[in-house]
């Protein structure tokens, strides 16, 4: 470690990663650490090694043969081995009974002007109280210029989240051409049925999400730990890398099945409830890879949530023939919202008698409590809002390691 005064007194630590051996020997004093406590501080090379041999006769002395052939390796070398051995406790007890720690705690009090030549600007600049200075704007700037602009070019970045979604767009529209423009009452399950499919498959896109940010972990760990940015910065960095990729590919799903199958209800809204619900399915894969260990509890996790809300939507499983005891988790599952909007979207101009004398929407039990397409997709977006700041707090507060 290299320590300079600079012009208005602020020291400066600049720290190197496995100097080379003529590197090391630069360096007039040496500073080592054992588990967060000092055990040496003095001169180099020679100093340091007469120091360790006559504080710890046992350890194996600086030769000229093999590892202890060089002054940098043989500390390390006794150094990680006192660790390895639980004398690291040990070591620094030697260091802070010793003649040198004295010596050095001496020459650090009687510096004249230490405590005067700072000034208070400089005090109040450096007592901060955040992980980071830098503005989360510039920050999400940053990320967005440069790590953005290079998974991008990646094309195993792009094809593995347009391909399955074009998939799934092809295979819809082969089943279901020209069906939306059947209105017999016969053909009603099969319209509704595509639409329960439109909702449900954007949920499988929180799996594609998650594993990047499992795998990123120990650079965002990293990157915080030396605050090159804010969680704020870096999680909005993400939103808007999916995003932008979510855009277009919405668009061009959501209007190849829309016109291929010829739906009757309002093409925005239709789009809208595709975009949203791919966005909640995103944020909820964040939301599980910053809570879970590894990536093997999050694989485990997800998939086995998502699931379950495809029981509760109000298609599988009628609203009204829930049982009694779990029928109020429909309330919390985002993918009912987007089906309950979907249906509204399409029947609620042509009410259609189905079964019992009663119109489809009804037979479904929609819309619950008089609320509109457009009130639904308002609940979808409390939802995304709801897993952001879920996805928030994981990843402020959920530690997985240090740097």
């Amino acid at each position: 470690m290299a320590l300079t005064k600079t012009h208005n007194s602020i020291t400066v630590c600049a720290t190197i990663h496995s100097p080379s051996p003529q590197t090391f020997n630069l360096f007039d004093k040496v500073i080592i650490l054992l588990r967060g406590r000092i055990v040496y501080f003095g001169d180099n090379g020679i100093g340091a090694a007469s120091y360790f041999e006559k504080r710890f006769p046992d350890v194996d002395p600086l030769d000229g043969n093999g590892t202890n052939a060089n002054c940098a390796e043989w500390l390390l070398s006794i150094t990680t081995q006192a660790d390895r051995d639980g004398r690291a406790d040990e070591f620094a007890d030697a260091y802070a009974e010793s003649e040198l720690y004295a010596e050095n705690a001496r020459l650090m009090t009687s510096r004249p002007g230490m405590e005067s030549r700072t000034s208070i600007t400089t005090i109040q600049e450096l007592a901060v109280t955040q992980g980071t200075v830098t503005p989360f704007w510039w920050g999400l700037w940053v990320l967005v210029k440069y790590r953005m602009a290079s998974n991008y070019k990646d094309p195993k970045f792009l094809l593995g989240r347009i391909v399955d979604k074009l998939l799934c767009c092809v295979v819809l529209i082969i089943l279901y051409y020209g069906l939306g423009k059947n209105t017999a009452p016969e053909n009603l399950i099969n319209v509704s049925s595509l639409l329960y499919m439109y909702t449900v498959l954007p949920g499988f896109a929180a799996i594609s999400y998650m594993p990047g940010l499992v795998l990123e972990r120990p650079l965002y760990i990293r990157e915080r730990s030396d605050g090159l940015y804010s969680t704020v910065s870096y999680l909005l960095s993400k939103m808007v890398e999916e995003m932008v990729v979510i855009l277009f590919v919405s668009l061009v799903v959501s209007a190849c099945i829309f016109f291929a199958v010829g739906f009757h209800g309002q093409y925005i809204l239709f789009w809208l409830v595709y975009l949203i619900t791919i966005s909640i399915g995103m944020v909820v894969g964040y939301v599980v890879a910053a809570y879970a260990s590894d990536l093997d509890v999050a694989n485990g996790i997800l998939p086995g949530y998502i699931m379950g809300l495809y029981f509760f939507t109000g298609y599988a499983l009628r609203l009204q023939d829930l049982p009694k005891w779990i029928g109020w988790f429909h309330y919390l599952d985002f993918l009912h919202y987007a089906w309950a909007s979907l249906m509204l979207n399409e029947f609620e101009s042509r009410p259609t008698i189905f079964l019992g004398n009663q119109s489809f929407l009804e037979y479904y039990g929609l819309p619950q409590h008089g609320i509109s397409k457009w009130q639904y997709l308002g609940i979808e977006v409390l939802f995304f809002i709801m897993f952001f700041c879920l996805a928030w707090l994981a990843l402020e507060y959920k530690k997985h390691g240090k740097r």
